[in-house]
């Protein structure tokens, strides 16, 4: 699958090789993305596991898991997103910049290009996010990038999760 570049974001297919790099030695993945991996970036491994794992299951599925973050203008790495599917036709997009890169305007290009990918299938009419209540970033980011907001959602299990506040972008 070739690159995708939205504005000053280009965003690289990550593979089953670059996240066994990562793992093996973070260094690995920063030689092989030609870029300083960021600090404190990620802030949570367990997507990258995820991924990992349901490469290893099902790698002619790969498209949509999960990309690399570049700055096209430098080249850095500036972190990572991707979309998934548990409802047909729906898809979930999830992303996360490295701290470094916050505010700088690279957030709504990333999820624009994410869902540019998400509705090359014709099959796709909606994406989804999700962010936290109490999140005040992501919020901007997603309006921006044409979400709207739907509204809050409660945990199925309130002693395990928390309230979310769903987005939609739709189709057209």
């Amino acid at each position: 699958m070739a690159d995708i570049v939205e504005g000053r974001v280009r965003l690289e297919p990550a593979t089953l090789d670059q996240l066994d790099a990562y793992f093996r030695d973070p260094d690995q993945l920063a030689e092989a993305l030609r870029s300083p991996l960021p600090e404190g970036w990620p802030s949570d491994v367990n997507a990258f596991l995820w991924v990992a794992n349901a490469l290893q299951r099902a790698p002619e599925a790969a498209a949509r898991w999960m990309y690399w973050a570049i700055e096209a203008e430098t080249g850095r790495l500036i972190g990572d997103g991707g979309l998934r599917s548990e409802k047909p036709g729906v898809l979930d997009v999830s992303y996360e910049l490295a701290e470094e890169f916050r505010g700088r305007g690279l957030g709504a290009p990333l999820v624009d290009a994410l869902c540019r990918i998400g509705f090359e299938d014709p099959a796709i009419t909606r994406i989804e996010a999700h962010t936290r209540v109490d999140d005040e970033a992501s919020p901007s980011t997603l309006l921006r990038a044409g979400f709207e907001r739907v509204g809050v959602i409660e945990p199925l299990d309130p002693e395990v999760g928390r309230p979310a506040v769903e987005w939609v972008r739709r189709r057209g």
